[in-house]
């Protein structure tokens, strides 16, 4: 009897096992015939799926400083050396701690270009400034809710940014015991009892993923819930048709699972072991 139920036990971990893998290659599939932003490379990449044929136009001409720092997410992926945007971020970063707006002439409005100057400076293992100042200003954004508003000063908390300044958080060296995470998980999942989405589902997943934080089966089955047939996923449940935007961030957060790894210590990783090997190579000469 015993031989029996253990049979079945083991029968349904691999069906369920093989039903999770199936669902992420349908998305896969999805978004590989889709035109590719940095994003869609990345969530490609963190799934370690084909990417060799995808390419990302430079953005030497743009003054935008979120322009720099998603090329950043897609270029690494790519095996492409991302150094020169590195170096120009963190020059970037102003006396008050913040990342400017724009990359040459500063501004103080976006709370966004600071969290990614954070984010896309650890990716690429460019660590090169003001992490104290860095922290400060980002302390200063959090909502009494908190959350963290879209642009400065504003009182609103949105759910999808505040879930990406958890993970700023914890590359500048908070952790879950922290008041400023634990306000900012809360204010989160009280955001999706309210209104939920594919894409804050997604965040919350990748943010307690980046932390090291168990996270209840129930949401990846409430994130899986989101997705059609074509494996594509929608923005909301009454949504009818699929998202590319919520398709990469369902695949980001569901490789993260997989992987057992956050994509952005994936990418520190790579990064920090090509400088490496550079470093090797220099010393042989």
């Amino acid at each position: 009897m015993k031989k029996a139920i253990l049979l079945v036990m083991l029968f349904c971990l691999l069906f369920t096992s093989f039903s999770f893998a199936l669902d992420l290659n349908t998305t896969v599939n999805y978004l590989a015939r889709q035109e590719l932003d940095a994003w869609g490379i990345l969530a490609l990449y963190s799934n370690s799926s084909s990417i060799e044929n995808q390419s990302l136009e430079e953005v030497n001409s743009s003054t935008i400083m979120t322009d720099y720092e998603s090329y950043i997410m897609g270029a690494i992926p790519l095996g492409l050396d991302v150094s020169e945007y590195a170096v120009q971020i963190a020059a970037a970063q102003q006396e008050n701690g913040k990342f400017a707006d724009l990359i040459h002439t500063g501004g103080n409005y976006l709370v966004n270009s600071h969290i990614w100057g954070i984010i896309s400076l650890y990716v690429s293992d460019h660590e090169t400034y003001n992490k104290e100042q860095a922290l400060a200003w980002l302390k200063s954004q959090q909502n009494k809710d908190g959350g963290f508003p879209v642009f400065s000063g504003l009182t609103v908390s949105d759910p999808d940014l505040t879930a990406m300044g958890i993970v700023a958080y914890h590359i500048l060296g908070l952790d879950e015991n922290s008041p400023e995470i634990q306000k900012a998980l809360a204010f989160i999942e009280e955001s999706l009892q309210k209104q939920e989405s594919c894409e804050t589902l997604s965040w919350y997943i990748l943010a307690k993923e980046k932390m090291g934080l168990s996270i209840p089966e129930s949401f990846y089955k409430k994130l899986l819930s989101y997705q059609l047939k074509d494996g594509s996923f929608k923005h909301l449940k009454e949504s009818k048709n699929g998202s590319y935007i919520a398709t990469w961030h369902a695949l980001l957060a569901l490789s993260d699972y997989q992987n057992e790894i956050s994509i952005f210590d994936k990418l520190h990783n790579e990064s920090k072991q090509r400088h490496e090997q550079k470093e090797n190579e220099k010393n042989k000469i």
